[in-house]
């Protein structure tokens, strides 16, 4: 039920709030042709897509708010998870799997690659809950929130390898909703993870929750 619900927030974010997300995901394609601007720019859609969560007005002063409060925090970011991704995929390289020993080794480097996304999906809002926002903490928090929620974890990150897949196939889907797509997906299931976990922020005001 759970996953039906996270599913079910995935497609009226979509609906009722389809336009901010568009230009919002042509502003992060903008600042991402910027090596430099890229991590910050992720850091501000999320914040945005949380916040359109949370809030009942949200507009793009949102974004520059996170891409601003986050800059040097998404850099140090995109850094770790450059290396983490070019440390596994080499490991992938050379490890054949020609029996059962480099198959358990395979799996295991394809399962850190996926635990690091699930990470990812779920970071940006971890810190922006935290009173004292901490990227250590923020990472020990979101390995937290995927080894309690493997079931949700592992149908959020299939649906933004699938959204990533459709995106190669339809450039359309990427320029106009790809990374809002991806945004939504992690801030919703974190929010969710959140609220099984017994966390509830009193400030939040999901303006959707009546929307059918």
């Amino acid at each position: 039920m759970r996953v039906l619900h996270v599913l079910w927030q995935i497609v009226k974010h979509l609906n009722y709030r389809g336009y901010i997300y568009v230009w919002a995901n042509l502003l992060w394609i903008a600042l991402t042709l910027c090596i430099i601007t890229a991590p910050a720019a992720w850091a501000g859609l999320m914040i945005l897509t949380y916040r359109a969560h949370t809030q009942a007005q949200v507009n793009f002063d949102d974004f520059w708010d996170g891409f601003k409060k986050h800059f040097w925090r998404a850099m140090l970011n995109a850094v770790i998870s450059l290396v983490i991704i070019i440390v596994n995929i080499s490991n992938l390289l050379n490890y054949s799997p020609v029996n059962l020993f480099g198959n358990m080794i395979a799996l295991l480097w394809i399962l850190s690659l996926i635990v690091w996304l699930s990470i990812q999906l779920y970071l940006w809002v971890i810190i922006e809950e935290s009173e004292t926002p901490s990227l250590w903490l923020a990472y020990r928090n979101a390995l937290v929130m995927t080894i309690h929620n493997p079931l949700l974890t592992l149908v959020l990150c299939g649906l933004t390898l699938l959204t990533i897949l459709l995106s190669i196939f339809l450039p359309p889907l990427f320029i106009l909703l790809t990374g809002s797509i991806i945004t939504i997906i992690g801030v919703a299931g974190a929010l969710e993870c959140l609220k099984r976990a017994g966390y509830e922020n009193l400030q939040h005001q999901n303006p959707l929750d009546n929307q059918i």
